[in-house]
């Protein structure tokens, strides 16, 4: 198998800003084919979403002309069945519009490949360990899980391709075997084991509890903050970056660009605080 070639397509991501993204209504970018749901990051922000809430994101991407692609975060042990109960009933509920689903770990990846073989599986930005910091600019920036996969496999996993979060000019093998996806305008950095958010509102005993009721005060509550001269977002779990530099210099012609709805609400949020 030679190296994969696809037109540049385009996607929109609702993960882990579902409600604010649908409230009120969600502006989208006009040539996305695909909308992504779910989230990359959080077991609990994924269990507890309302069925109205995914009803809602999964009505909007009947106007995606490929439907939807669900997205799975890394489940806790605590978790771990829930997680997979949510998947399926959405997978039998969905089934029409569902188009792929994107795990971060490799043990869901195994999961979801014997569960739901007829899915097409991508590995999420969470299992990229490529260096992505801003602070520390480098010439370019490679992708190790597709130097890692040999056709299609990739731990013995069969996969359609790997996402990733570049903060310099992306560097892709001559020939590789996956489809790539790219982030952007916000780049994830790191994430943390807890969710300072979720401690808004609780006693001071059971703040930054990793085994805390989850009450989704990340859906309207975020962190902006400089370091170096560069501008940082934390929601939920996740450190965010702007990768908006880099997007003009991505190969043309072979890459899904998936373009953050978080990033269009914390836009529309600035400007409605620079109003009042």
């Amino acid at each position: 198998m030679g190296r994969v070639e696809m037109k540049t397509q385009q996607a929109y991501s609702l993960c882990d800003a579902m409600e604010l993204a649908l409230s009120p209504s969600p502006l989208l970018p006009p040539e996305a084919a695909l909308l992504y749901v779910g989230s990359y990051f959080c077991d609990r922000y994924f269990c507890t979403t309302p069925e109205s809430v995914w009803d809602a994101a999964f009505a909007l991407a009947q106007g995606f002309p490929e439907g939807a692609v669900l997205v799975v975060p890394t489940p806790s042990q605590a978790q771990l069945e829930r997680v997979k109960e949510v998947v399926l009933r959405l997978a039998e509920k969905h089934a029409g519009l569902l188009r792929e689903i994107v795990l971060n770990d490799y043990a869901m990846l195994r999961w979801a490949q014997e569960a739901l073989p007829s899915l097409p599986r991508w590995c999420g930005r969470a299992m990229s360990k490529d260096f992505r910091d801003p602070r520390y600019p480098l010439p370019s920036q490679r992708i190790k899980l597709l130097d890692t996969a040999e056709n299609s496999n990739l731990m013995n996993l069969q996969v359609l391709g790997v996402e990733a979060d570049p903060v310099n000019p992306l560097s892709l093998p001559q020939d590789h075997h996956l489809l790539v996806a790219v982030h952007v305008p916000l780049a994830y950095v790191t994430m943390g084991r807890l969710c300072e958010f979720g401690s808004i509102g609780k006693p001071l005993d059971q703040k930054f509890r990793p085994g805390g009721s989850c009450s989704r005060q990340c859906t309207d509550n975020w962190l902006i903050y400089e370091n170096r001269g560069f501008s940082f977002v934390k929601c939920g779990r996740a450190v965010y970056t702007s990768n908006k530099h880099i997007q003009a210099e991505l190969p043309d012609g072979q890459l899904r660009i998936i373009h953050s709805a978080l990033a269009n609400c914390l836009q529309t949020a600035g400007g409605e605080e620079a109003k009042r």
